[in-house]
């Protein structure tokens, strides 16, 4: 790697002096204005073809990255490789450094070459993945080559093109070789299936299965991970016995993993994330609906809450019973949280909305009670002296009345006592 990158600032030194310092006999007609003009079109179209070239260099190296089943082995170093000189290429021809000539010397023919790299590799991890062993390791010497002349700074378009050639070849010889049968060798490949099976199996068995398998199956778990441990390390192991250690290996764990209760098993990132949300939520709460308005002790709760749901979040071995209870907890502390809220509320507007109105109205409505009061007293008083006026007047009339009836007894008696006496 410190030789890649030695060579790689000595190939940019080296294009930065030929751009500054250019040759003087790289033109020798160019007095005319259509020279010019035609000197300036040629030297667009190598830069152009360069920036081209690099962008689809970045394409494949993108797929590397995100091929199924992923790389393995020295793939994986040949990847950093690719990556490194691509991005160095990259920043030379983005920058537009060094003439046409440098260009189509120097810089096109090794983008070609790490482009063919690229592909086999690509080849490698595809359509030779059910190769035997010696496809991988025609396409290993021969991917190996090219790259150490990609970044050899004193190699030129001719042997730059030679070393792209000779890849090509070596990776049409690889295609012929013969498919893998279950007889064949093992092959990093088939090793590769047998190495997730074993990873698997020891994770499930220290997480899941050490203290909630029966002791007696726990012991065939270990014995069975041994086995395929003795059968990886195997170097006369066939293809069958490698893929059926593999299978036997994650049926026995699957049977075992579906014996345990689905509330006793661990509960993994995307089962955390419904408490994990929730979590966050009672923060946001806590911080700007809460703050000032509810009581202390409601916040004190809710921090409680929030810091046992927390443990629950952070603990690699919590159960999915454990994270739906925390989980379940958190929100009931927030709803009450809420409802504490709630029923302090409406005391402050009520105060602040009627008092007001209660002082601007009373006034008025004293005043209309006493303006009736006097009302209703003037015309009781009215009608007070109404009814002693009608009282007089009806015993003025009763007294005429009996005058008038008393007057002419007065003088019949009168007339019977002149008869008397005559």
């Amino acid at each position: 790697m410190k030789k890649t990158k030695v060579l790689a600032s000595a190939l940019s030194i080296t294009l930065l002096t030929n751009a500054i310092l250019p040759a003087t006999k790289l033109v020798d007609n160019i007095n005319t204005p259509l020279s010019s003009v035609a000197y300036a079109a040629e030297e667009k179209t190598p830069q152009k073809e360069a920036e081209e070239k690099i962008n689809y260099l970045q394409e494949i190296i993108s797929s590397l990255e995100n091929i199924s089943g992923g790389l393995a082995g020295n793939q994986l170093s040949w990847l950093k490789e690719l990556k490194h000189a691509a991005e160095f290429l990259g920043k030379i021809v983005n920058k537009g450094i060094g003439s046409a000539a440098e260009l189509r010397n120097k810089i096109i023919p090794r983008v070609d070459l790490l482009i063919n790299v690229a592909e086999t590799i690509t080849a490698d991890a595809t359509e030779l993945a059910d190769s035997e062993q010696q496809a991988h390791v025609i396409i290993g010497f021969s991917v190996t080559r090219a790259l150490l002349k990609a970044t050899d700074l004193f190699e030129g378009a001719e042997g730059l093109n030679k070393a792209s050639e000779n890849l090509s070849a070596s990776l049409d010889k690889a295609r012929e070789v013969p498919k893998l049968t279950d007889d064949s060798k093992r092959t990093h490949y088939t090793l590769e299936k047998l190495d997730r099976a074993i990873a698997k199996a020891k994770e499930i068995r220290n997480k899941e299965l050490k203290n909630k398998l029966d002791p007696s199956k726990l012991a065939d778990i270990d014995l069975l991970i041994r086995q395929a441990q003795d059968v990886r390390r195997d170097g006369r192991a066939t293809v069958g016995e490698v893929n059926a250690m593999a299978a036997e290996l994650n049926e026995k764990i699957d049977e075992a993993y579906k014996a345990i209760p689905e509330g006793e098993r661990t509960a993994n990132k995307a089962q955390k994330r419904d408490l994990e949300k929730d979590i966050q939520a009672a923060k946001n709460l806590r911080d700007f609906t809460l703050k000032g308005k509810a009581d202390s002790s409601v916040i004190k709760q809710l921090n409680r809450e929030i810091a046992d749901a927390n443990r629950v979040l952070k603990n690699n071995n919590a159960t999915i019973s454990q994270v739906e209870s925390a989980d379940e907890m958190i929100v009931e502390a927030m709803n009450k949280a809420l409802a504490s809220v709630k029923e302090e509320k409406p005391a402050e507007p009520v105060e602040e909305e009627t008092a007001p109105e209660v002082e601007e109205n009373t006034p008025a409505e004293e005043e209309v009670t006493e303006d009736e009061s006097e009302e209703e007293t003037e015309t009781e008083e009215a009608s007070e002296v109404e009814e002693t006026s009608e009282e007089e007047a009806e015993t003025e009339e009763t007294d005429e009345k009996s005058n008038e009836e008393e007057a002419p007894v007065e003088e019949e008696t009168t007339e019977e006592s002149e008869v008397i006496e005559g």
